[in-house]
């Protein structure tokens, strides 16, 4: 098994799991209003609630470059 930190994954992609998130919330809830912002940051924390820093994953999911 690997382990990840997943903070520094949302850390890097950032900007992409904040857009996708918001196309995903309006997809789903068209109506919805709601501030971008905010709602990552809610994303973080449920995050932080529910996984630990660093997780276990198994090896076959990550990939090392040279």
């Amino acid at each position: 098994m690997t382990r990840i930190n997943i903070e520094k994954i949302y850390e890097k992609l950032e900007t992409d799991l904040r857009q996708a998130l918001i196309d995903a919330v309006r997809c789903a809830i068209p109506e919805a209003k709601f501030n971008k912002n905010r709602l990552f940051q809610e994303f973080v924390r449920a995050v932080r609630s529910r996984c630990r820093t660093w997780e276990k994953v198994p090896d076959q999911y990550v990939e090392a470059e040279d």
